[in-house]
């Protein structure tokens, strides 16, 4: 080793700056790492928040439809529920490729 880095090793100021290092990046509540980890977090909470708002969006816009006319209730509740009128028959037709699909 040369005389720098002995004297370096000898150096107590070297040893503190080494330590609150130590705590800046790692041990402390708000260290480097518990920032970049609730940093990450804030980004994803950002985008179900950015989500959600296009759904509700979408939604809003869908019950507002449904308001409008019955004729609209009528068209949701039969395609979704299969909802059907007393002298009615419904059937469902799907194709056999897709009850084998595995």
């Amino acid at each position: 080793m040369n005389k720098k880095k002995k004297s370096l090793l000898k150096n107590k100021y070297f040893y503190f700056v080494l330590l609150f290092l130590a705590m800046f990046f790692f041990l402390e509540d708000n260290s480097l790492t518990t920032s970049y980890l609730l940093y990450q977090k804030k980004c994803k909470l950002e985008e179900e928040k950015n989500y959600l708002r296009e759904e509700i969006v979408k939604d809003s816009t869908f019950v507002s439809r449904l308001n409008s006319s019955i004729s609209e209730v009528e068209k949701y509740g039969r395609e979704t529920y299969y909802m059907k009128r007393n002298d009615e028959d419904i059937f469902i037709i799907t194709r056999d490729d897709e009850k084998t699909e595995n």
